[in-house]
């Protein structure tokens, strides 16, 4: 993902990060996070390491109830939908290839985002540098040394923030506080309206061949979701329909 906003209007990047063999303890974790403070807590059945510099945050999750099949799953059919152009590539074909070596998957979440000296980034790498492993970070993998292996176009080739325009486009803080008096969910009144041939003229991305790239795929990804999406939720109005048929004739009755 290219990141999610929090209520209090912060944008947050996310990273995977999967071992190859003994995944580090948060003991481990914490001696990795060079310069920052850092705190341990428990959680229901999840440990939650946060380390903290001055301008960024990083958490990372332990989960013991991980799904490793359902996730290794996921990543084969998610690389699959790629051309050939960019799967039988050296480093797609080795991910693959060491891909059921992966013991355990760990979450993390960067506030407000990775940090420009790669202090975030330094210290993920230096969690899987001792057993190997990769990552998942923006929408593209990354491996060991943090170098882009596969993913969507537009995304750094390196582990780490992405490019000054980007970020400023398309993670901008908003809080609440700077919405107009009045504004409500459905409110349009303060609508800006936009011909979408505009589109990469204004967030800042006209003539880039990887916006172009990154339209195509996400046209379509889309076109697969649309293609289930549209049967699922036709059956759900069928069935919501039917099994309210009855209180809706009451009601009518009644009213009439």
């Amino acid at each position: 993902m290219i990141g999610a906003a929090t209520g209090a209007g912060l944008v947050q990047d996310n990273a995977g990060i999967f071992f190859y063999s003994q995944p580090p303890s948060p003991e481990q974790i914490i001696a990795a996070a060079m310069g920052a403070s850092t705190e341990t807590q428990l959680e229901s059945k999840h440990t939650r390491v946060t380390a903290t510099w001055p301008d960024v945050t990083l958490v990372i999750t332990i989960d013991p109830t991980w799904n490793r099949d359902l996730q290794l799953k996921g990543m084969r059919n998610w690389i699959g939908k790629f051309d050939a152009a960019f799967t039988d590539t050296p480093a797609t074909k080795e991910l693959l290839a060491h891909l059921d070596r992966t013991t355990t998957g760990y979450g993390s979440m960067i506030t407000p985002a990775y940090d420009p000296e790669g202090k975030v980034a330094a210290t993920l790498l230096r969690l899987v540098e001792p057993t190997g492993g990769f990552f998942f970070s923006h929408q593209s993998f990354y491996d060991s040394r943090g170098r882009r292996i596969i993913g969507l176009p537009g995304d750094p080739q390196q582990l780490g923030p992405r490019g000054r325009q980007t970020h400023e486009n398309f993670m901008r803080p908003v809080r609440a506080s700077q919405w107009p008096a009045g504004y409500r969910v459905f409110t349009t009144k303060f609508d800006v309206e936009l011909r979408a041939e505009r589109l990469s003229e204004v967030i800042g991305l006209r003539e880039s061949s990887a916006f172009a790239d990154y339209v195509t795929q996400f046209e379509r990804a889309m076109a697969h979701w649309h293609a289930v999406a549209q049967p699922v939720a036709t059956q759900f109005v069928n069935g919501v329909k039917a099994g309210n048929e009855g209180l809706i004739w009451a009601i009518r009755l009644r009213a009439s």
